[in-house]
């Protein structure tokens, strides 16, 4: 893996590591590895409101991975996500330790008081605890590294302090950055205190693994990156069917996601009222803030079909893919978020081997947009007609595109690639125990 400069697409070149103390022996094979995060085992996956199936199946395909072949002995600080009571009903969410799948190691649930206010302090300082321990417990002279998903200031701080504290390498994923708020009075001012405290300690860490280059370049200038979007399972692969072109003369546009403004729900909802004729179908699944909105428009247009994702199984999921005739992209440029992410449920929608009707956002690398029906315009009408241009093509091009999309994704967009990437990331930044 080669890493770049900054005003270069793949990343800057790390500064060299620290000296090994002397009488060391650092095993350059393995790297000590503190993951924080907020990953769930499936079995706990639907018990909380602020669960993410996005979110969430990223971090345990890059844990799994992580630990099977990218030289990382991984242990997971996992802060379980729940929504404040009484939202969710749990005052006291206690800690312990949970099996992940694929991981060898037991994550460690840091437990905290789940009340508004007092949430995020006691998170901050059991997590700050609980990897104190681990970095002055740790006895072997091999590379240690701390491993942080999303900066959110509950989790990045403590991170960044024990890696103060201790001398270990901070490094941070960076999925999500919170330009979502608009909350209003004294709350809203808090979130954008929050917003500008995240968006500043970016600067702080050893290294960033980006989902798009303006993240490092725009607000961490000077701090070594690479880029990684996301991963497939090897294992949801599965075989392309051909079976969606027009099942029984029906044309199925399908979205499984959150249901949001950022992931332009509004502007997928316009589109389809575009699309004329009893023919068409669109199949929506997900879950979020828009699902009010969602359910009534269903309820005017029997055209439309809801499920709530909870109610269906992966596998179920994968499977509806590849029977819609079109899968649908529909974030908008003009969300700034969309700047700064990338939609995982890209990479989902191009290995199924159906065609894929999307708007092109910049948080969506260039390298994507041959296996794309772009939309011309962002606007209801140019998101119909993409999906129209998409839906109308012979089987013989819709085998040959969903071939071509297969290929790319398979061959450089898999968890066990992405997972090595990243561990040399890792290893590059990586220091022995300090001595004393």
């Amino acid at each position: 893996m080669s890493v770049r400069r900054a005003r270069q697409p793949e990343g800057l070149q790390p500064p060299p590591s620290a000296p090994v103390p002397a009488g060391a022996a650092a095993d350059p094979a393995r790297v000590e590895v503190a993951f924080v995060g907020s990953v769930v085992p499936t079995e706990l996956a639907w018990t909380t409101r602020a669960f993410s199936p996005a979110g969430n199946r990223f971090q345990l395909g890059l844990l799994e991975f992580l630990s099977r072949g990218a030289g990382m002995d991984v242990h997971p600080f996992i802060t379980l996500p729940q929504a404040a009571w009484p939202r969710d009903p749990s005052v006291l969410v206690r800690g312990g330790r949970v099996p992940l799948e694929g991981v060898a190691a037991q994550a460690r649930l840091v437990p905290y008081l789940n009340l508004r206010g007092p949430k995020e302090a006691t998170v901050a300082a059991s997590l700050f605890a609980h990897l104190g321990r681990w970095a002055r417990g740790w006895s072997a002279t091999a590379p240690r590294a701390l491993l942080v998903y999303n900066v959110f200031s509950p989790l990045a701080l403590p991170v960044l302090a024990v890696a103060r504290a201790w001398g270990v390498p901070a490094v941070a994923i960076v999925a999500d950055l919170p330009f979502g708020y608009r909350l209003r009075g004294v709350r809203g001012m808090l979130e954008r205190l929050d917003v500008r405290a995240q968006l500043a300690v970016l600067r702080r860490f050893d290294g960033l693994v980006v989902l798009t280059p303006h993240v490092a370049r725009e607000y961490a200038p000077g701090v070594p990156w690479i880029r990684m979007e996301g991963g497939i399972h090897p294992a949801d692969a599965g075989e392309p069917l051909a079976s969606g072109a027009g099942t029984h003369g029906e044309r199925a546009v399908m979205y499984s996601g959150m249901l949001n403004e950022m992931n332009g729900i509004p502007l997928l909802l316009d589109a389809f009222a575009r699309l004329r004729g009893p023919e068409w179908r669109l199949w929506i699944y997900g879950g979020g803030p828009l699902e009010r909105t969602v359910r009534a428009a269903a309820a005017r247009d029997e055209r439309i079909l809801f499920r709530p994702w909870e109610q269906v199984p992966a596998e179920e999921m994968r499977l509806r893919q590849r029977d819609a005739a079109v899968l649908v992209n529909p974030r908008p440029s003009s969300h700034r978020a969309n700047r700064y992410s990338f939609p995982s449920k890209l990479l989902d929608y191009l290995v199924s081997g159906t065609p894929v009707a999307s708007t092109a956002p910049p948080g969506i690398p260039a390298e994507y947009h041959p296996h794309l029906e772009l939309a011309l315009d962002e606007t209801p009408d140019g998101l119909a007609d993409a999906i129209r241009r998409a839906a109308g093509h012979t089987d013989a091009e819709r085998m040959a595109r969903g071939v071509r999309a297969r290929e790319f994704v398979l061959g450089d967009k898999t968890w066990d690639r992405q997972a090595v990437r990243i561990g040399e990331f890792v290893r590059s930044v990586a220091r022995p125990r300090r001595a004393g």
